[in-house]
């Protein structure tokens, strides 16, 4: 296994579309994506699908005060980035128990921290996903147990533990692969009610871990990490939503600076006459290392939803990078790496134009 696991929003994602019997249950996306990206430099048609993916889960009562057994193992299925595309049981992959006491899990998922961030994102897994430029920390860990309490008054608990032998991934400052070198924690604090969503989490690792999504500065950390971002969303009946996002996380390396990156931004959409979303969302990231520079990198995402069926989705959207001060920021999964301007090193500003298609079922 290769990155964690974590369950923080299972209470709502996982037991509510599990069938109340031992039988498996099939579901997945398929979401394809026809793309001009640009690096600066030259662009290209690609075809794209970073959130093609295919699940079975399962619950079974088990006749001990409403306690039953859940089980998930979910797969890409897609060649993808970042190295998980294509895996068998790639993404989250757990079992566990819940019941009227809240859930454990056991297995891979993405942390309390991540999750949280994913119910904010406008254009979460396309060209204007925010992690592009606030993605430090948004892991999936292996080997994690995880307690989720219900949900009591709009109040909602995730606490998860990542053991040593979970950390795998890239040693930022000797190269190659590195394992079993630090535990970790997650957590989140969440309430909702009215239309409103406000979360806050935490996170930490130990030792050398690899930070998952897009950072501003280096691949990872070797002497631990820390993470707490704040989220925020207000979604009334009429169609309006509202998000925003703030985030600082400190990468330590042993014998070198701490490096600090600080990542904040917000997004709105109107969806009217039920099928048809508009949207947009901003997002700045600072990188500081110490040196006498920081780099920014800003994102500016525009898109537009059409709704064919509840499984159907007709989609549209132009996202863009602007780099400064040395910043070396590409689109989300940096499917097109920033081309660099000759004239002073820093990097040049890449952009996208795309349509597609996403069918869940």
């Amino acid at each position: 296994m290769k990155k964690n696991l974590i369950a923080l929003a299972v209470a709502a994602g996982i037991a509510a579309p599990m069938a109340a019997s031992a039988d498996a249950t099939i579901y997945g996306v398929v979401d394809m994506e026809l793309a001009s990206m640009n690096n600066g430099d030259k662009s290209g048609l690609y075809i794209m699908s970073r959130n093609t993916r295919i699940g079975f889960k399962g619950k079974e009562d088990l006749g001990m005060g409403g306690t039953s057994a859940i089980w998930q193992i979910e797969s890409d299925m897609d060649s993808g980035t970042n190295n998980i595309g294509g895996t068998w049981a790639g993404r989250n992959t757990f079992v566990g128990l819940t019941g009227g006491w809240g859930t454990v899990l056991a297995g891979k998922h993405d942390t309390p921290y991540k999750m949280i961030g994913r119910k904010v994102d406008m254009f979460g897994h396309h060209l204007g996903d925010f992690r592009s430029v606030a993605g430090i920390g948004d892991v999936r860990t292996d080997n994690t147990i995880a307690y989720v309490m219900p949900t009591i008054s709009g109040v909602g608990l995730a606490l998860a533990y990542i053991t040593p032998d979970s950390i795998e991934g890239q040693d930022a400052v000797g190269g190659g692969t590195v394992e079993e070198n630090g535990a970790g924690y997650s957590a989140n604090l969440s309430w909702t009610g009215m239309g409103i969503y406000v979360a806050g989490a935490i996170q930490h690792q130990d030792g050398t871990w690899f930070n998952g999504q897009g950072s501003l500065g280096g691949d990872g950390a070797n002497d631990g990490a820390d993470q707490w971002r704040l989220a925020f969303k207000w979604a009334p009946s009429w169609g309006l939503k509202i998000t925003a996002l703030y985030q600082e996380a400190k990468e330590k390396f042993d014998g070198f600076d701490d490096e600090k990156t600080t990542s904040y931004g917000a997004g709105i959409g109107y969806t009217f006459a039920g099928k048809h979303t508009i949207k947009a969302q901003y997002y700045q990231g600072e990188f500081d290392d110490g040196g006498d520079t920081k780099p920014k990198a800003t994102l500016t995402a525009i898109g537009y939803d059409f709704a064919m069926s509840k499984k159907t989705t007709l989609y549209a959207e132009y996202a863009m990078i602007d780099n400064k001060d040395g910043a070396d920021v590409a689109l989300y999964s940096n499917t097109v790496p920033a081309a660099t301007d000759d004239t002073d090193g820093s990097a040049k500003n890449p952009s996208g134009l795309g349509v597609g298609i996403k069918v869940k079922f």
